[in-house]
Order: C-alpha cells, then structure tokens, then sequence
C-alpha cells in the first residue's frame, strides 16, 4: 500500500487539469496584450518531475509562439512562455531556493517577487517570457490537490499577473 500511495502523491506535483485549463486560457492567445502579433504554435508538457538549479522539484508546461511579422532565421522568432508548478517542501527551500535565486535584493534586474509562504509543503506557479516573470502560490478548494480546483482569488492572481507580463513583452 505504501507503494501506491508514493506514486499517487507524486502525481500530484505535476500540473492537473485545472490548472492547464487556467494556463491555457492565459496563453494560447497573447496578442490582444503584447505589442508585437503572436500566433500559437504548440504546447509542451514535461512528462517527468524536473529537479532544476535551485534545487526545487518543479512540472514545467512551455507554450510556443511565433511571431507573424518575423522569419525563423530571427532570434525573436519564437518567444516561450515557460510555466513551472514548483514543489516548495520546506523552509530551508523557500529561503535558499526561492528567496535568494529571485527576490534578492542585490539583483533588480531580474528580481520576481516570491509570494509569501507560511506553510509547507506549498505550491507555487513560476511564469516567465524572456528575463522577466512572476510567482502565485497555487492555492486549492480543498487538500487533494490531485483533483482539485484552484480558488477564484488564485486563478484572478494569475490572470492579472499575465495580463501584466505579457503587456511588458
């Protein structure tokens, strides 16, 4: 039994239906917010959990798009919206993985602000298009994350935050 309840758990570190169904309303469609005209191309979704380099278990979702008035041969042909379900278990990762990688105050330039966090283990969304992004603490209608909603205040937070993004690209 213990077996199973592991690989149930861990499923739920990767990005539910809900949760892709708020992210694709945000950016499937960026134009109507950016300055140049995008269209869609594709969605990608990590098959596996990734460990990445501040040493946070994270799901990554990346959502491609093409710019109509470039050609490929063009660095900004493609711009990736990059979106990360990260796996905050304690304090010591809230501080050393998050705090100090994002929300340092010695490096303006490419400071995201980290949401705060009392209790963990907690979830956190990463969004980011270029050097510049966000971060919302994922907060849920009940405990079982597996199936789930996100709150309304949760998906407003993240609609906002795109909104602002996106109009920054």
């Amino acid at each position: 039994m213990g077996l199973f309840k592991g690989i149930f758990k861990n499923r739920s570190h990767k990005f539910n239906n809900d949760e892709l169904n708020v992210l694709d309303k945000n950016f499937n469609s960026i134009s109507a917010y950016t300055k140049k005209k995008y269209r869609f191309d594709k969605k990608e979704i990590a098959k596996e959990l990734n460990g990445n380099n501040y040493n946070i278990d994270g799901h990554t979702v990346t959502y491609n798009h093409i710019d109509i008035n470039l050609n490929e041969y063009d660095n900004e042909y493609v711009l990736f919206v990059i979106c990360e379900k990260l796996n905050v278990k304690n304090d010591r990762l809230y501080y050393s993985g998050l705090i100090e990688t994002f929300d340092s105050p010695h490096d303006n330039d490419t400071r995201i602000k980290v949401p705060e966090i009392k209790n963990f283990p907690a979830y956190v969304l990463k969004v980011t298009i270029k050097d510049k992004g966000y971060m919302v603490k994922l907060e849920y209608n009940n405990e079982d994350i597996i199936t789930s909603k996100l709150t309304d205040s949760c998906i407003k937070d993240i609609e906002l935050n795109s909104i602002n993004l996106l109009k920054k690209i």
